[in-house]
């Protein structure tokens, strides 16, 4: 009773098993289906989609390249601001008949004033007279560089030349 019986089997059920799963594949509909319309509007939206991810990485690679170019010129124009404003102090230290600059720009203060003498006359002027400037930071207005120094707009600009109120970040403008 308790021994296995082993079933001979020929090549005959194997097939008609094998004929039977392939039969019921079939008959589920295991075959891909056939393209419709939705398939090709995927396509043509994948196609659009990679031409705009191309046209990004495009853009982006020319937006890196302007940007390392305006840095370089950021940093040529602060040398060279430096170097200006080196000459300036030595120019204005020669006109005075003074001992020769240093090499160092005239400092500002905490508000970015910087306060150079008037040229040496002869006479010393009091403190009150000397020209005083102040130093253009990032977020300064005509508007606001005026109420500092209690100055109208439109005499701050005319004290300086100025035609339009555009204003850059390292320029000097006369206050007083």
């Amino acid at each position: 009773m308790g021994k296995n019986r082993i079933i001979p089997t020929d090549g005959r059920i194997i097939w008609s098993g094998v004929f039977m799963v392939s039969l019921f594949f079939l008959a589920a509909g295991c075959q891909s289906p056939p393209p419709d319309e939705n398939s090709e509007d995927t396509a043509a939206r994948l196609k659009r989609l990679e031409t705009r991810v191309a046209t990004l990485e495009l853009s982006n690679d020319v937006y890196n390249e302007r940007n390392k170019k305006f840095e370089r010129f950021m940093e040529e124009s602060e040398r060279r601001h430096s170097e200006l404003l080196v000459r300036m102090s030595k120019l204005h230290e020669n006109s005075q008949g003074n001992a020769p600059a240093t090499g160092t720009a005239p400092a500002a203060d905490s508000t970015g004033t910087v306060t150079l003498p008037a040229p040496d006359t002869g006479k010393k002027a009091p403190a009150a007279d000397r020209a005083r400037y102040h130093l253009v930071q990032k977020s300064d207005t005509i508007y606001s560089i005026s109420r500092q120094y209690d100055l109208e707009p439109a005499a701050l600009k005319k004290m300086n030349n100025l035609t339009e109120d555009v204003i850059v970040p390292g320029q000097k403008l006369r206050v007083k």
